[in-house]
């Protein structure tokens, strides 16, 4: 089958008050009329607009017209050809994810088999599921954040995840922390607020916090010793994921296990953060690390160095797709990252978001070709952005 067209579509969710967040959906059209989706990672913070653009000339360049057979060809033709993907590139890496993934759930779709089995086949019935609903809640306090990790739980969730430094303005704006680090306030804040959500949820709930890089290495290492009696199941970027020495000072000083990886784009880095011996557990995302092909050499090199993964996915119900049919296939995939508590719009973009389809913390699979989803045009079609011939 050829590539003959292109929707290049930029959402707009409303979710200005977490900084913006608009996912950039992919949709590949072949002459058979197969329609693939794939979807570019870089939907949220700033550069949404210039990864759409960035896939655009990807695809008039490098897509339209090819085979869709030859995925691998096609994604070294793009990387071969970019300056910038050698340095590791996060729009680049964004921008080659959503053409891989969609040229995969064509593939799936042509064969009309679900995607976890072009990627090995089923290692696990299903996939273990925590809830990240931080900007979901605008917590205040050590007593919102407990109150509302409580609802969480009661909604037959059993792993959770927060952002306890993060601010929260009058507008109900998520705040992150200045250049410089947080301040007293904040600190304390944030350690009690995690011993808070532990205490409310007990020992049973798995709890996992994301600091986002947000404050230097010795008030990590302070918040990390403090909250050392909460047993977590991983600090994730306690510092930045280039910052080699504060992850190996980290995992020296601590107990609990450091998570990272959602800033790291290519193979080269991801194999760099591991020689540190530091980290717990890996999170590529298959939507900003050149896809799910790549993911599965991350994943599979994080194995070598004995280390788990849980792949990030902070994106619509097509990241969240490539994220769990390759949690069924890889090996040491321990645990998934969803986002179940966001505005209507997001699962209104398709016609069978996996969100939907969770229960008592665990996804099961579906026999749809495919990431096993299509998008629902009478909701998506106003955010097109591009069309490509």
């Amino acid at each position: 089958m050829i590539v003959t067209q292109a929707n290049i579509y930029l959402v707009d969710t409303g979710l200005e008050k977490a900084g913006t967040i608009k996912p950039i959906i992919l949709e590949l059209i072949t002459d058979e009329g197969i329609a693939g989706i794939g979807e570019a990672g870089i939907g949220y913070g700033l550069g949404s607009n210039s990864v759409a653009v960035l896939v655009k000339e990807m695809i008039d360049i490098f897509v339209l017209g090819q085979n869709t057979n030859y995925i691998t060809k096609i994604w070294q033709d793009i990387y071969y050809n970019s300056f910038w993907a050698k340095g590791g590139s996060p729009s680049f890496f964004s921008a080659l994810s959503a053409i891989e993934i969609a040229l995969w759930d064509i593939k799936g779709k042509e064969h009309n088999i679900p995607l976890y089995e072009i990627f090995g086949g089923k290692v696990r019935e299903k996939v273990h599921i925590y809830a990240n609903w931080s900007m979901a809640f605008p917590c205040h306090s050590p007593k919102d954040f407990a109150e509302r990790a409580s609802q969480v739980v009661s909604d037959g969730y059993d792993a959770v995840k927060f952002y306890p430094l993060n601010n929260i303005d009058q507008s109900n704006r998520v705040v992150f922390v200045p250049l410089g680090g947080p301040d007293e306030y904040t600190v304390k804040r944030c350690v009690n607020s995690i011993k808070a959500v532990r205490k409310e949820v007990g020992a049973d709930v798995a709890l996992a916090v994301d600091l986002c890089a947000d404050a230097p290495i010795e008030t990590m290492l302070r918040i990390g010793r403090e909250i050392e009696d909460c047993h977590l199941l991983f600090m994730e970027e306690a510092v930045d994921a280039f910052d080699d020495e504060g992850y190996r000072r980290l995992a020296a000083a601590l107990a609990t296990p450091q998570a990272a990886g959602e800033r790291i784009s290519s193979l080269r880095a991801f194999r760099r953060l591991l020689e540190t011996r530091s980290i717990g557990y890996l999170q590529p995302d298959p939507t900003l690390c050149g896809g799910m092909a790549e993911a599965v050499k991350i994943c599979a090199l994080a194995g070598s160095f004995g280390v788990e993964v849980a792949l990030h996915n902070c994106g619509s119900p097509v990241s969240t797709a490539a994220c769990l049919h390759l949690d069924l296939s890889i090996p040491n995939a321990c645990i998934q990252e969803v986002f179940p508590y966001r505005p209507d719009i997001f699962y209104e973009l398709v016609d069978h978001a996996p969100e939907k389809d969770v229960h008592n913390s665990y996804w099961s699979p579906n026999n749809r070709p495919g990431l096993g989803l299509n998008l629902q045009h009478k909701q998506i079609d106003p955010f097109l952005l591009f069309s490509c011939q």
